[in-house]
């Protein structure tokens, strides 16, 4: 499990869900960038890159915003909101 994960598995006593619902891939980088910015100033990139490796995402919306959800590599833009 992730150190991230398990902070704040720990934090509010096991009543997490490790998944999000988006009905776009805006909303998506949106969540995304915010968190980022939230856990940078407590955890490394690796740490980060590890939470969102196992974060579940599903789409909300139709097909064509459900593929360009899904189409998003994560790691490359953490990468480059770490730069």
């Amino acid at each position: 499990m992730s150190t991230i994960l398990s902070d704040i598995m720990k934090s509010r006593g096991g009543h997490y869900v490790h998944a999000l619902e988006v009905h776009s891939r805006y909303e998506l980088e949106s969540i995304v960038e915010m968190l980022y910015h939230e856990f940078a100033q407590q955890y490394t990139t690796e740490q980060i890159l590890e939470f969102f490796d196992s974060l579940s995402v599903y789409s909300m919306g139709d097909d064509a915003s459900s593929d360009d959800i899904y189409s998003l590599d994560l790691v490359e833009f953490i990468f480059e909101l770490a730069q």
